[in-house]
């Protein structure tokens, strides 16, 4: 024990010689031995004590980049790592940037595109992850470091390509030594990178595919936790194999308890996103979720019951508690009226009670309620608390009063505003349901907007305000029904076979028709006797027509053909108000009252404003409106006599009044 290395090895030398004979040519061997044996022994100890001090340098740096992460000196942890970084080994680089992502003092300086530590540092990843590439066997640090790797960059928002290609093929190369945190954490800082790039994405498909088996292999040695993670990037990433949220479903209700809130609401919306909902697992979650309600917070409440309600489970407690617990009064106006929409079930008890609940909450800040959020609320509240076309049941002595205050306050918010429209249609569905709004103007103001956004709707929406418009029993909605019907003539092609199968109908029914199948070109000549129909019964208007094909491909007849005073409208015309032209006494100014103008589509420097008719009042404009350049699409105000949709113009140029 007391020998030296080159004692040792003389000694093992005679030994062979006394095994093997004695003899000059074995004594030369056996000293020949022994001198390589010294030189062999040196150089290991050479190279042992070179790895042992580069791995002490490694673990030195480590215990610093931690000291300064955990030091609570604000901006320690850039400054060590910047020192450090020249030394550093691939462990030591992925737990600097995991620090980094985890500290909040650095985040938000890393996120930033000129934090040079970061770039740096990124550089030095890199060139790890593709010098370990060419390795042939991997270890439990490389695949811990991997995973800190790719993770801190998803939370930095860092994407270098270069690196999450080299990572991603790392994972696939060394998925079997992956401990379950290491590979869910991995997974959703993939999913991350890859929702924001889409060559990440495709760089990281492989990993997902990849990774299927090996979850389902060992899922008993998952967390809930990881399992929620793993979920959570799947249905982030778009890989939405049923295979692995229907295997890991067992585990994940065995599991629950261990769950925390926030965990349970990013379960949920997992499984609604990838749509693979399951009946035990939302059961589970719903129980998890009522234990805990308190501690939910009200982005949460709202998240999970949008979930739920995407899932298409309508669990009745769990929606309850959410509509009557305090923290939903402290959602945002988006955010509100988001849950108000998850909780209605259509003429069930329970949504009746719920939106009596939330309804007056949106009406407090209904101003800061973004239209299409507006026009969704309250359709759902007249599919809950009145009936179809302000039936019967509809009406104040049948509402409560928090839905009738709604609705009220809605109506001059809606008048304000330019809705799009789907909206529009779901504002005109609700109003109509609820038999309010026909005193008010909102239906004229319904019927305006419609003619001029017309050409821009989707089919859906033409055939929900062909079909409700007529109920309206104002002249503006009249005005608009040929027009959506010319319309959806011309966009045939376009309609969906159910969708063409109810214009169908509509038309069948407003020409007195018995139901049958019809082909298209029946359904266009329908459309055209509607219109024909229609247009000759507007009040002060006389019905130009020159063809209805011609009408279709060119929306604006020739100037000329409506007489001198169309004749000055600008030829450039292409409004989307009125693809069937109204001629005759609304083009000469023979009607009385005011027009509310909206500028053409392209029109340089127009502005909304009031026309007046060249009979009393006279003048062009309403005072406070000057004359601009621009064609406009004129409709009447609320209380003009006789009046009808027609085309105006400015002063200059062209000079006239319509």
């Amino acid at each position: 024990s007391t020998l030296g290395p080159l004692a040792l090895v003389e000694r093992r030398c005679v030994h062979f010689v006394r095994m093997r004979g004695s003899g000059s040519g074995a004594m030369h061997d056996a000293a020949a031995a022994a001198a390589s044996g010294a030189m062999l022994s040196s150089s290991s100890k050479e190279r042992r004590k070179t790895k042992a001090s580069r791995r002490a340098t490694c673990l030195f740096i480590n215990q610093e980049i931690v000291r300064a992460s955990t030091s609570g000196e604000s901006g320690a942890l850039l400054p060590t790592i910047e020192q450090h970084l020249p030394d550093m080994n691939l462990v030591n680089v992925s737990t600097a940037l995991h620090r980094l992502a985890k500290c909040p003092d650095t985040r938000a300086a890393c996120q930033s595109a000129g934090c040079r530590v970061l770039d740096d540092l990124l550089a030095a990843a890199r060139d790890a992850l593709l010098k370990l590439e060419g390795t042939i066997a991997g270890s439990s640090s490389q695949s811990q470091a991997l995973s800190n790797v790719i993770w801190a960059c998803a939370s930095l928002q860092r994407t270098d390509l270069a690196l999450v290609g080299s990572a991603a093929r790392l994972t696939c190369q060394y998925l079997a030594g992956f401990k379950p945190f290491e590979l869910s954490a991995s997974l959703w800082g993939f999913a991350k990178l890859g929702s924001n790039c889409p060559r990440a994405h495709q760089l990281a498909v492989p990993v997902f595919e990849q990774s299927v088996d090996f979850i389902l292999e060992d899922v008993e040695k998952y967390s809930f936790r990881c399992l929620n993670t793993c979920a959570c990037a799947y249905a982030i990433s778009g890989h939405h194999d049923r295979r692995l949220f229907d295997g890991i479903v067992q585990r994940l209700v065995s599991t629950a308890s261990a769950a925390q809130s926030f965990e349970v609401v990013h379960c949920a919306n997992a499984y609604a996103t990838a749509g693979v909902p399951n009946g035990r697992l939302f059961a589970e979650l719903s129980c998890r979720a009522l234990r805990h309600i308190e501690f939910l917070k009200a982005e949460e409440l709202s998240k999970l019951t949008l979930a739920f309600a995407a899932a298409g489970v309508f669990d009745k407690d769990l929606f309850g508690a959410v509509a009557l617990a305090p923290q939903t009064a402290e959602l945002e106006p988006g955010q509100l009226a988001c849950l108000t929409l998850a909780l209605v079930r259509p003429r069930h008890q329970a949504s009746y009670v719920w939106m009596l609940s939330l309804l007056p909450m949106c009406t407090r800040v209904l101003q800061h309620i973004d239209p299409p959020e507006l026009a969704s609320v309250a359709l759902a509240a007249a599919e809950v608390f009145g009936t179809p076309q302000g039936g019967s049941h509809a009406g104040a002595m049948h509402v409560p009063v928090p839905v009738l205050e709604f609705f009220h306050t809605a109506v001059p918010l809606v008048m304000s505003r330019f809705l799009s429209g789907q909206a529009l249609a779901e504002v005109a569905s609700a109003f109509l349901i609820m038999g309010i709004g026909r005193q008010s103007g909102l239906f004229e103001h319904i019927g305006y907007q419609t003619l001029i956004l017309a050409r821009t709707m989707a089919p859906s929406t033409l055939l929900l305000l062909i079909r409700d418009l007529p109920a309206a029993g104002c002249r503006a909605c009249d005005a608009a029904v040929p027009v959506l019907f010319q319309e959806a003539a011309a966009r045939l092609d376009a309609f969906a076979p159910h969708e063409f199968a109810e214009l169908t109908q509509r038309c069948q029914e407003r020409c007195g028709v018995s139901a049958q199948p019809l082909t298209r070109e029946q359904v266009k000549e329908l459309c055209r006797q509607i219109v024909l129909r229609d247009v000759g019964t507007l009040p002060g208007s006389t019905p130009t027509w020159l063809g209805f094909d011609q009408a279709l491909a060119c929306p604006l007849a020739p100037p000329d053909a409506f007489g001198p005073a169309a004749a000055r409208i600008l030829p450039s015309w292409d409004s989307c108000a009125l693809a069937l032209q109204v001629g005759g006494s609304s083009f000469s100014g023979a009607c009385q009252g005011n027009y509310v103008g909206y500028p053409e589509s392209g029109a340089a420097g127009a502005s909304r404003g009031i026309f007046a008719t060249q009979g009393s009042p006279p003048g062009n404009f309403a005072a406070g409106h000057g004359p601009l350049p621009g064609n406009y699409v004129g409709y009447p105000e609320v209380g003009a006599v006789g009046a009808s949709p027609g085309i105006f113009a400015t002063q200059s140029p062209p000079p006239g009044n319509f």
